[in-house]
């Protein structure tokens, strides 16, 4: 099941922003390019976070060895994504950081990939 909202809270009022994902897949093929798309707001003002340099994205494999970071990169209007690609199938959390907002990768619910051959 895939999460419809990151909702992220912290006791730092500057950690507070949601993390939207853009059109998730729910399966891609092992090796093929991909698109993750986020879109960050701040809940106070509801207006998109620009700016964030530290946004961190890690891929895992479950049950598995292998693993991945990369730092999203800004498309403006609070929309940050990465292109990847997954070399092994199975299933794969993606785990979302942000620690200028003192959002660790365990903060959030992970979001499901599931790759096939």
């Amino acid at each position: 099941m895939r999460p419809a909202f990151i909702l992220a809270r912290s006791s730092y009022h500057q950690a507070e922003i949601s993390i939207e994902p853009i059109d998730p897949p729910d399966q891609v093929k092992r090796g093929e390019i991909f698109s993750l798309k986020f879109l960050v707001k701040d809940l106070s003002s509801d207006q998109p976070v620009d700016g964030l340099e530290d946004f961190v994205i890690s891929i895992n494999q479950l049950g598995g060895n292998w693993n991945q970071r990369y730092l999203a990169v800004s498309a403006g209007n609070g929309i940050y994504e990465i292109q990847t690609s997954i070399p092994q199938a199975g299933n794969h959390n993606v785990l979302l950081g942000v620690s200028s907002r003192n959002l660790g990768l365990d903060a959030m619910a992970p979001i499901n990939v599931h790759v096939v051959e």
